[in-house]
């Protein structure tokens, strides 16, 4: 967003600039150029407020505990590898920081492969959560490392069921709503 703008900026500026000094009859077209200008600067002014304000970043809007989280899995951090980030209640991706979710609301893992003309794209562990989804990449890691990553998960998340079938989907939604009604429940006490 922020780049954005300051294109956008910068090329209306200069083509501003140019329609002027070359040719200036045309109001319409001197006016709509005027306005590239304004557009880019509240692209950029957005993207500023954006960055600087951690609280509206697409990540919290979902899982609004993730600064505690992040402190106890950081703060308290038991186990650590190239996949995962284990602490006594947390637990996160390695890879990507801000995926993280406390243990009890780990509800399902499965392997996810993509492939494209016969060729593996990509080779995801996903991580169903009460908030969304972890994606752990697993390209390139041995079958044997896999099978313990899952084993560890399972060990550590209690609530943890294993494959992609439809009755651990009917349990991920089960859980799920669940959740949401316990966190609505503690909300509303809280406020």
């Amino acid at each position: 967003m922020i780049a954005g703008g300051i294109i956008l900026s910068i090329a209306s500026g200069i083509a501003f600039y140019f329609r002027i000094l070359k040719f200036p009859e045309g109001l319409k077209l001197t006016i709509l150029l005027g306005l590239f200008p304004v557009v880019g600067i509240t692209l950029l002014v957005l993207g500023i407020v954006q960055s600087v304000n951690p609280f509206s970043a697409e990540e919290v809007k979902r899982n609004p505990e993730i600064f505690r989280q992040a402190e106890e899995l950081f703060g308290h951090e038991i186990y650590k590898d190239k996949f995962i980030v284990l602490s006594e209640r947390v637990i996160g991706n390695a890879d990507r920081i801000l995926q993280m979710a406390y243990k009890d609301e780990v509800y399902l893992l499965y392997e996810y492969t993509q492939k494209v003309n016969g060729t593996t794209n990509s080779k995801l562990l996903k991580v169903e959560t009460a908030v969304g989804t972890m994606q752990i990449d697993i390209m390139g890691a041995k079958e044997k490392k896999v099978e313990d990553l899952v084993n560890r998960i399972c060990i550590n998340c209690s609530y943890a069921r294993v494959g992609h079938t439809e009755e651990n989907l009917k349990y991920l939604e089960h859980m799920r709503a669940t959740w949401r009604k316990e966190y609505i429940r503690k909300y509303r006490k809280e406020v």
